[in-house]
């Protein structure tokens, strides 16, 4: 407490087995994203066990870490397998995750600049100890939400997995944008009772957002993607961008924090409705 400097003295990087247990509901899923850029560049795959939350508020939750930001760091060309073993809520907790991660000799950077089509919507809601019924009547706002939101009747997948009642308590609503070059996962989550009208209204608020900007990668994945990409960058010599809707304060001081460790340089510049990154090593 007080201390005006921090000195990290990394040991030899480990490819293998790891587990990893938070011990409580804190987000598995940040942990995931701690090691897996380290362990991008290891010389041999790694299996991951990982214990904890898996929908978490102030956290990207399971689906959005396997269908958002997944395929872009497979766009690296490295391998990424992961699967979700039990839902994790707070404050319980108990989440389970396997993941099996593959390096590559080097890492390829890519442009991500337009989202591309519109390729399907999916409306899920995980709610343990529910029956099925009652998951698939908490999707109708959602998708007379989605109406609203994107105009028209478009085709919406619903999904009500199936849970167990000791993975809650809690309730995730979620909806995914399954475009052709980058996706994007929005949720709402509740507790014991359900995602109640603040949660539906801020569902909307964040797929309204979306709607209204530009830019390929959402707020969130703008900001996630930076450190995998700017790895790559570092790693081919070679420079890359993406688009997004927004830059928050947190993507900002994100760029900030990772040109004090790696020789790369960031430059932000408006685009369209939104806004373009350009990474470049330096």
């Amino acid at each position: 407490m007080g201390a005006s400097t921090l000195v990290f003295e990394p040991g030899p990087l480990q490819a293998g087995e790891h587990h990893f247990d938070v011990g409580t509901a804190g987000s598995s899923t940040l942990v995931l994203q701690t090691v897996w850029p380290a362990l991008l560049q290891a010389d041999a795959p790694s299996h991951l066990h990982l214990s904890g939350g898996t929908h978490n508020p102030m956290a990207p939750p399971f689906p959005f870490v396997e269908h958002c930001f997944a395929p872009l760091v497979r766009g690296l060309g490295v391998g990424a397998e992961l699967r979700l073993v039990r839902h994790g809520f707070a404050p319980q907790g108990g989440g389970e995750m396997a993941v099996r991660l593959t390096p590559a000799p080097r890492l390829q950077p890519f442009d991500v600049m337009e989202r591309g089509p519109l390729q399907a919507v999916r409306a899920c809601c995980v709610w343990p100890g529910a029956s099925r019924e009652a998951a698939q009547q908490a999707l109708a706002p959602v998708q007379d939400l989605l109406h609203r939101v994107l105009g028209g009747r478009p085709n919406v997948v619903l999904d009500t997995p199936e849970v167990r009642a000791g993975e809650g308590p809690g309730q995730a609503l979620m909806v995914g944008l399954m475009h052709a070059q980058v996706n994007e996962w929005v949720t709402a989550l509740g507790g014991r009772h359900g995602v109640g009208p603040q949660g539906l209204n801020e569902l909307r608020e964040a797929l309204s957002a979306y709607q209204r900007h530009d830019g390929a990668l959402g707020e969130y994945l703008a900001d996630q993607w930076a450190v995998p990409l700017a790895l790559a960058v570092h790693d081919a010599q070679r420079s890359a961008a993406y688009t997004c809707t927004t830059l928050s304060l947190h993507a900002r001081t994100n760029f900030e924090v990772i040109e004090r460790f790696l020789p790369v340089r960031f430059t932000t510049t408006p685009w369209r409705q939104g806004w373009q990154v350009q990474l470049a090593p330096g």
